[in-house]
């Protein structure tokens, strides 16, 4: 009985998503086992973790986004330095964690889980600002769409015959995430994130 309980909570998440949060874990892991080595147990971490260290840990990750947020122009960016994490990747720490947390069946400490996400939303602010003021990549952490790429999904979009879904300003959506206006523009996702009304 056990086993199939165990096998079916083995499948709530995907392979890839399995293999970054092991990634993600091993990060957690090494910094534990060098800054709290009685909180790491045969190379995995001793849940519950002590929310202060967590917290520490995911400090020594944005301290970079920290000190960058300090410069006020590219030219203050000491040559060489890496641009800060993604918001999204850092967030990867914290489901890395309650992964871990669910199997072993503990819930994550209700402090620790609102202190990391108040200092998620901190950091997510902190990566748009700098993006807004040239001091980081805008495309960080996306892969990036060649002209060739652009140019078949443009040609897709073309020959597509629009289906009835009418949005606000009189567009209506096609298929493929083309947009058709009324006097018969047309714009995909690509060109426009967001539809004018």
């Amino acid at each position: 009985m056990d086993d199939i309980i165990q096998s079916t909570q083995d499948e709530r998440i995907q392979d890839s998503s399995r293999r970054t949060y092991h990634s993600k874990m091993v990060d957690i892991v090494e910094w534990f086992d060098d800054k709290y080595p009685d909180e790491v147990v045969d190379e995995k971490l001793v849940i519950p973790v002590k929310t202060e260290h967590m917290l520490e840990f995911l400090a020594s990750i944005v301290s970079l986004a920290d000190r960058r947020k300090k410069c006020k122009s590219v030219e203050d960016i000491p040559e060489g330095e890496e641009d800060p994490y993604s918001a999204s990747m850092i967030k990867g720490y914290r489901s890395a964690l309650v992964n871990e947390y669910s199997t072993v069946n503990v819930k994550l400490q209700e402090d620790l889980d609102v202190k990391m996400t108040s200092m998620f939303d901190g950091y997510e602010k902190i990566i748009c600002k700098l993006k807004r003021q040239g001091l980081m990549k805008v495309g960080e952490g996306k892969a990036k769409l060649p002209l060739s790429g652009m140019k078949l999904i443009s040609r897709k979009c073309m020959l597509i015959t629009p289906e009835d879904k009418k949005v606000a300003g009189g567009w209506t959506i096609c298929r493929g995430q083309t947009a058709v206006s009324a006097r018969g523009q047309t714009r995909t996702k690509l060109q426009n994130c967001c539809l004018e009304s």
